[in-house]
């Protein structure tokens, strides 16, 4: 319509202002506490399942990653399910005339909005519950590991986890089939020859001599083509302890 000399285009509808983003906060609230209850509880029903992570040497920081997937199956499902109802109710209100003569805008970006706080909400609501499942993981108050700082040609370091001398075996056969993967045909980071597994002794004070299992490797580094490489001994040598005078 014109005014003075001015075009002017009118519109029936209904503007968002703030008190309808501060309305949101509510729902966004009471989604986020509800996600929160869901992940604690999943985290005290899992705490089982986290002990057999923990025994298969899952690495504590990586426990996050097991309820991260959950919530976001939670966000996509949610969302799609409420955008879908939400234009179902628009549509039947419309119909039954409940709306003074408004209709629904199906592609308003209102929508996207909402899901994307949504979805922040869902995501901060699951990170305390995740970090309590990685520090019921944690064995000590170091939540990863890594090698100690070699000294000379030299790294040692305790397995996380006590077995007999016997197992010696089984864990340098892990070594050696780990090794045996990275030999011929492999693109890892490195290129292994075929291991020799093989039986060191040492002198321990007036002891007999110790056998210790072993396996020597030849390992060539990437680039290839500058033909690094360097010999590596891997030795499982026995921890042998004090006996206690305590009934335990």
């Amino acid at each position: 319509y014109g005014l003075e000399e001015a075009t002017y285009r009118g519109q029936r509808t209904r503007k968002s202002s703030l008190l309808d983003r501060i309305d949101l906060l509510i729902p966004l609230l009471v989604a986020a506490m509800t996600v929160l209850n869901t992940m604690r509880w999943s985290v005290y029903e899992r705490r089982d399942e986290i002990y057999i992570y923990n025994a298969v040497e899952i690495a504590p920081r990586l426990m996050l990653f097991i309820f991260f997937p959950e919530a976001f199956v939670y966000v996509v499902i949610s969302s799609i399910l409420g955008y879908l109802l939400s234009q179902e109710t628009g549509r039947i209100l419309t119909q039954l005339e409940l709306t003074d003569g408004l209709n629904i805008t199906f592609t308003s970006l209102s929508a996207v909005f909402a899901s994307i706080a949504f979805s922040f909400a869902i995501f901060a609501s699951t990170w305390f519950p995740a970090r309590t499942a990685a520090a019921i993981a944690v064995l000590s108050e170091d939540a990863g590991w890594s090698l100690p700082d070699p000294v000379g040609d030299v790294v040692g370091f305790d397995l996380p986890f006590n077995f007999r001398s016997t197992g010696r075996i089984a864990v340098l056969a892990f070594f050696n089939r780990y090794l045996m993967d990275h030999g011929e045909g492999s693109s890892g980071r490195f290129y292994s020859a075929p291991p020799q597994l093989g039986i060191g002794r040492r002198r321990r004070g007036l002891d007999s001599p110790e056998a210790i299992p072993q396996i020597t490797e030849h390992v060539w580094l990437k680039p290839f083509g500058h033909a690094v490489s360097q010999q590596i001994l891997l030795t499982s040598p026995a921890i042998r302890r004090r006996a206690s005078s305590s009934p335990d």
